[in-house]
């Protein structure tokens, strides 16, 4: 029999070692934690029979031509028994400490490297492993021939499986060994089954969270796609309150939001979006509180919309009350023309039609911005209370005059905002203002994405007591 020792800082690269060295034939007799790291001890062409009697411990078994009797038999069987249970007490202790301290999975690590390293292969003993190799049994033939060769016979002329009193020595030997694997067997695969009914509450309990956290974001609004992302984040997550605080804090941070007001910046800005977008009530709040902070002759009004005379009107009635100028864009005045007469203004804010988008009109417009020979800032606004279809499509119209960022209005009159939410996280399209009101100036706020997700759970509950569904911790996590 060849022994080898093998040292390594870990388990697994010391297993890697005798795999490579001895391959798949050697049988770890011992492995221990010694300074630095673990040291296994491997033996390869070994007999069977010679293994089982350095087992068994007695002294009487290596002194030649000597055979124990029962009585040393039967105490040998009782030590190897008060032996079993030290070790099965020990091994319970450890088990329970590993499960406190590092959770399951190291339990799992451990039984594991147990029988990684008691050469045992899906919990069979040495003497039920299969013959896999030819060369294995002739290994074991040759390495039974030496100890033949280095212990002599006996005198008396009984077979060598024979003692003097006629009895087996090898039975009761393979007995106390088979019996010993038999019970670390059993109770190996009784934590099995304890850890396997342990993960299956803990992946019911997982299941459950995924469940609900799903129905609440469905029930929210959010696009399919951007839902799962949310999800993803969550799944080994088992506690519901702490799950949906992540997924509602993953939410407003991925709303962007303009550093800068709108108010506090120079140059041109025009408003695009469908009609009824409330892109000429925005107008006037903005144009409010800009000559609120810095008066009304650095501030002009100009509007794209020939089509519409009670668009006209709103915007005319804006400028009488704040006393600044207001112009119109038409045949006779191009976009061009009627900024040149306004360079002098600091901020000249501009409202347009809201088109179908397939008509002349609508395209003669978008036109007129791509070659207006003034850099302009153009901001979409979109209402909350739009379909998710509805705002990418505006979205996609608008996109190639290029824009700026965004103005949700009308967030009063939403019962969900996850539509608007999941398309703001997705395109990443920044966030300047936020209306929920008719009331000039004072329903328009800068944009918060943790308050517009908060808005958002609000509606949210309201939506779940409306559909008898009641939701516990919905909060935003805030």
């Amino acid at each position: 029999m060849n022994v080898k020792k093998f040292f390594a800082p870990t388990m697994q690269a010391a297993l890697k070692q005798v795999r490579e060295a001895v391959g798949a034939d050697a049988v770890i007799l011992s492995s221990r934690k010694v300074d630095g790291g673990i040291e296994i001890v491997t033996a390869t062409d070994y007999d069977e029979q010679q293994m089982l009697a350095d087992y068994s411990g007695d002294p009487a078994s290596a002194v030649p031509g000597e055979s124990p009797t029962l009585g040393q038999l039967a105490r040998l069987q009782a030590e190897k028994h008060l032996v079993l249970e030290r070790q099965k007490q020990k091994s319970r202790e450890r088990i329970a400490s590993i499960t406190k301290s590092r959770g399951k999975k190291a339990l799992v690590d451990e039984l594991e490297n147990r029988f990684r390293d008691s050469g045992f292969s899906s919990y069979q003993s040495v003497q039920d492993r299969p013959r896999q190799t030819a060369k294995k049994e002739k290994n074991r033939h040759e390495a039974g021939k030496k100890l033949e060769w280095s212990v002599p016979p006996p005198a008396s002329a009984q077979t060598p499986d024979t003692t003097a009193s006629g009895h087996s020595f090898e039975g009761p030997q393979v007995a106390v060994n088979t019996q010993t694997l038999n019970e670390m067997k059993s109770q190996i695969l009784q934590l099995q089954d304890m850890l396997k009914a342990q993960i299956k509450e803990t992946e019911k309990k997982t299941s459950t969270v995924y469940k609900e956290l799903k129905d609440r974001l469905c029930l929210m609004g959010l696009d399919s796609s951007f839902r799962e992302a949310l999800l993803q984040g969550v799944l080994k997550e088992k506690d519901m309150s702490v799950a949906w605080r992540q997924i509602v804090g993953e939410m407003a941070d991925q709303v962007v939001v303009e550093d800068q007001e709108i108010i506090e910046q120079t140059g041109c800005v025009a408003f695009l979006g469908a009609t009824g977008a409330g892109k000429t009530t925005t107008i006037g709040k903005l144009a409010t509180r800009f000559v609120l902070r810095h008066g009304a002759r650095n501030i002009a009004l100009v509007t794209t919309d020939r089509y519409r005379i009670a668009a006209h009107e709103q915007l005319r009635m804006f400028g009488r009350i704040l006393d600044v100028s207001v112009s119109i864009v038409d045949g006779q005045n191009s976009l061009n023309n009627v900024l040149d007469k306004l360079r002098d203004k600091k901020l000249v804010l501009i409202d347009t039609a809201g088109l179908n988008q397939n008509c002349a009109d609508w395209q003669a417009q978008l036109a007129e911005f791509t070659e207006c020979k003034y850099k302009i800032k153009h901001y979409l606004v979109i209402p909350a209370t739009s379909q998710l279809q509805i705002i990418k499509s505006s979205f996609h119209a608008h996109a190639p005059v290029g824009l700026q960022g965004c103005v949700v209005t009308k967030t009063d009159e939403a019962i969900s905002l996850g539509e608007v939410i999941g398309f703001l996280c997705i395109e990443k399209l920044p966030v300047s203002y936020i209306t929920d009101g008719q009331k000039i100036p004072d329903d328009i706020q800068p944009a918060n994405s943790s308050v517009l997700v908060g808005k958002a759970v609000s509606l949210l509950q309201d939506l779940a007591l409306a559909s008898n569904k009641g939701l516990s911790n919905c909060d935003t996590g805030s």
